[in-house]
């Protein structure tokens, strides 16, 4: 009666000891309780067989872990298929993950033995599922798993080592935003909204470099615009300008540009650095609408123009107001440009529905145009 009522104990009466007893009849399969203990720390839908493989090296209770052979690896997934569940992921590849969570539960307290009570270090973890992304430029996450891009900030948030990837730009264009947006708060220069804006990652390291100047991060600007082993991003963003842009301008042949802004002031810009080169230029009225440099009596002039009509010529060097005047009925809608004929300064106005408008700036005159017709005089601007 005793030696039924041991072995009667002895029957595995959950799933962990039934786990236990398995393991224990197969322990020639020396990677099956690593791997059992990768998959139980699977996020999401579970993990690649790959991935499985240089997680399990954390589990293998060793200083310095082997290389895990993908045949072994392969024999212990399919020796352990009675606890996995399977499904496929977006790149056709089999993602394991344990079907039970108190299977998971009990690898993740015992993941060396069951004697040993106590997790593996997740930075231990962290650095197998990194390290075959290692390249002599940091991590390559453009050759990453789908998985690691869906899951590796969750991992090294586990580690307390968030830090590590969400400082590293390229991981931020090529990891799975959906995920990595929820982690974002706090960051110095990226919000979860502009994370989410772009689905394609070259879209989105074109963006995301614009965000990360307009916060004043250039470094990081300037690494999204150089991958390491790729060509440079065409366009470079420098700087950006704080504000509610309404009208932008460049000067040709000088380092010097002009924004507009939603209030009507002017800003004159270094165009290298962003920085002022004078105080705003104040006097509008209203939004302004355009800007235009031009060339006139041996100095560079710039003209602005506002939604309300109204025109001022500035000294593009110094910010001086030179003159302002108001042309009625005009519109700059389609943009400005500035030009100096026989000593005299013309703008011309693109406005709406295939109109133009001609305005000798120092005299004052406009004339309008409807394009593709004759010529019809216009308004005259009042001098001030």
């Amino acid at each position: 009666m005793s030696e039924a009522s041991e072995l009667g104990r002895r029957v595995p009466m959950t799933l962990p000891d039934l786990l236990e007893l398995d393991l224990t009849v197969r322990a020639g399969v020396r990677w099956l309780r690593p791997v059992l203990a990768a998959v139980a720390h699977a996020r999401g839908d579970g993990m690649p067989a790959r991935i499985i493989g240089h997680a399990a090296r954390a589990f293998l209770g060793v200083q310095i872990p082997e290389e895990a052979p993908p045949d072994e690896i392969a024999a212990a997934l399919a020796t352990a298929r009675f606890y996995l569940r399977r499904v496929t992921d977006v790149d056709g590849t089999t993602l394991y993950r344990l079907f039970h969570q108190s299977l998971a539960d009990h690898l993740r307290s015992h993941p060396v033995q069951r004697t040993e009570t106590g997790g593996v270090d997740p930075k231990l973890l962290l650095a197998a599922l990194l390290a075959p992304l290692s390249g002599a430029d940091g991590h390559r996450w453009d050759i990453a798993e789908p998985y690691l891009l869906r899951h590796a900030a969750q991992h090294a948030a586990d580690a307390d080592q968030l830090s590590l990837l969400l400082d590293d730009v390229e991981f931020l264009v090529h990891a799975d935003p959906v995920t990595v947006a929820p982690l974002l708060d706090g960051h110095p220069w990226l919000t979860a909204d502009d994370l989410l804006e772009a689905a394609d990652p070259l879209l989105r390291r074109q963006l995301l470099a614009l965000c990360a100047v307009r916060h004043g991060a250039r470094d990081a600007a300037w690494r999204l615009a150089n991958p390491p082993g790729q060509a440079p991003v065409p366009w470079q963003p420098a700087w950006s300008f704080a504000g509610s842009v309404t009208a932008v301008a460049c000067a040709e042949g000088a380092d010097v540009v002009a924004v507009g802004d939603v209030a009507g002031e002017v800003h004159l810009l270094d165009r290298h650095r962003g920085t002022a080169l004078t105080g705003p230029l104040t006097g509008h009225g209203s939004r302004t609408e355009a800007l235009a440099f031009g060339r006139h009596a041996g100095r560079l002039v710039l003209l602005s123009f506002s939604s309300d009509g109204e025109l001022r010529l500035y000294d593009a060097m110094s910010g001086a107001e030179v003159r302002a005047d108001r042309v009625h009925g005009a519109s700059a809608a389609g943009g400005m440009s500035l030009t100096s004929v026989a000593g005299r300064l013309f703008a011309v106005l693109a406005g709406p529905s295939a109109t133009a408008f001609l305005v000798d700036v120092y005299f004052g005159t406009a004339t309008s145009f409807v394009l593709g017709l004759a010529t019809v005089p216009s308004a005259t601007g009042s001098r001030r």
